[in-house]
């Protein structure tokens, strides 16, 4: 009896155990199927999130045009990012970028300049935007001397605020001196893009630890850098350096172009909006460090988001 009653018992251990490599496996397959996320570095990971939301990174160009009594003074333009935020076709950028006339202290003195010499100074201006990957690039600007949307992009793959396919500001907060933080617009575009997925936002507001892994996309440069013709977001990964209660700090590589653009955390949720470059102040002038970046977190975007949605937001045309 003995002798079979420990027969018995190896024959339990020997189940127990193969019971327990069975459900290994199964919790190690369950995981791989999840999306194999606690099995990536943080590079394959952002490199997961840009591949997915490449196509919702959109390029911004605006054209404003100053004009005194019908005829042109001066015509500017500017190139920025913009991301899709909803399902209704409602974009986050900065202001600066959707609405550049507002922050240009230069078109501010010429308007001065013709008011006091009698002249009446008008405003119009154009935006036209292309989401990731839509051929849009026909030359550089740098080529032109003086030029307007039409020699530098194709017109007819753009939602335009002069188009069909409408782009329009929906909602603008205002500058502000004693705020830092408000540099947020919000785009309308029409009709709702067709499998371009909206990018998810973060919105519990939590400051952000040093060194969190960060990654950005854009259009760095515009229209001088993107070899072919097509609006192909870049990708810049880094680092939180400094958190404060509504910025950041990043070692991310920025340039013009880039702002408005989507900072991502490794959920795959948008924390914030690469803003500006830091400065670095010597003796006799001021450089701009590339490789850190200013973004404002997400809080005011958000907030004006949801003004938009409800119907109540500023909308701020081009005025003299």
């Amino acid at each position: 009896m003995k002798w079979f009653s420990d027969k018995i018992s190896s024959y339990r251990d020997q189940i127990i155990s193969a019971l327990g490599v069975v459900v290994a496996f199964l919790v190690f397959v369950i995981m791989l199927a999840v999306g194999g996320c606690f099995w990536r570095d943080d590079s394959a990971r952002m490199a997961y999130h840009s591949k997915r939301y490449s196509s919702s990174v959109a390029f911004v160009a605006v054209e404003y045009i100053l004009k005194d009594r019908g005829t042109v003074v001066q015509r500017f333009h500017t190139e920025g990012t913009a991301f899709l935020a909803d399902s209704e076709g409602r974009l986050l950028t900065n202001r600066h970028v959707a609405c550049p006339w507002l922050n240009n202290k230069e078109l501010d003195r010429k308007i001065a300049a013709i008011k006091n010499a009698g002249g009446k100074p008008a405003l119009e201006y154009r935006i036209w935007l292309w989401f990731g990957g839509v051929r849009a690039l026909r030359h550089r600007r740098s080529e032109f001397e003086n030029s307007c949307l039409e020699d530098a992009y194709y017109g007819y793959t753009a939602y335009r605020s002069d188009g069909v396919r409408k782009v329009s500001i929906a909602g603008v907060l205002p500058v502000s001196e004693k705020k830092d933080n408000n540099d947020f617009a919000v785009l309308q575009v029409t009709p709702v893009p067709e499998k371009i997925e909206a990018i998810p936002l973060d919105t519990k507001n939590v400051k952000l630890a040093q060194l969190t892994p960060l990654m950005t996309l854009g259009f760095p440069m515009g229209t001088e850098v993107i070899p072919g013709s097509r609006a192909v977001a870049s990708a810049s990964m880094g680092h939180v350096r400094r958190s404060f209660d509504h910025s950041i700090q990043a070692d991310l590589s920025v340039h013009s172009g880039n702002s408005g653009g989507p900072v991502i955390n490794l959920s795959g949720r948008v924390v914030g909006i690469a803003t500006s470059v830091c400065s670095e102040r010597g003796l006799f002038l001021l450089t701009r460090v590339s490789d850190m970046a200013n973004i404002i977190t997400l809080a005011p975007g958000i907030d004006l988001l949801k003004k938009v949605e409800a119907g109540i937001a500023c909308n701020i045309s081009a005025q003299c």
